[in-house]
């Protein structure tokens, strides 16, 4: 599992980028072959949210999902939703009581 672990204290804003697998990319080949977990929505809805939660409350969020093109993605094809990404998420936040700096703790 992944978590977040030192927020510099430096840090005003985030970036989440979401691994695109693409078609004709050395990730793709490496995929092919081994066929190595990547996470469904479910599971990059639950990270995100544990990340948010132990985020800073004044850091700005630019991006939480992002979308690769789709006629040369693979993998994880959900990426491609990225609205349902979205609602999904915030329905998420709501049903578990999550926001960002619920469990921040200098």
């Amino acid at each position: 599992a992944i978590s977040v672990r030192v927020i510099p204290l430096f840090l005003a804003d985030w970036r989440w980028n979401v691994l695109h697998i693409l078609k004709g990319t050395d990730l793709a080949a490496v995929y092919e072959k081994t066929h190595f977990h990547v996470p469904d929505m479910e599971e990059y809805i639950e990270l995100l949210g544990s990340c948010i939660a132990k985020l800073r409350p004044d850091i700005i969020v630019h991006r939480l999902t992002g979308d690769g093109p789709k006629e040369l993605l693979i993998a994880p094809l959900w990426t491609s939703a990225k609205r349902t990404v979205l609602n999904r998420f915030h329905q998420y936040l709501k049903q578990q009581d999550i926001w960002q700096g619920k469990d921040y703790h200098v």
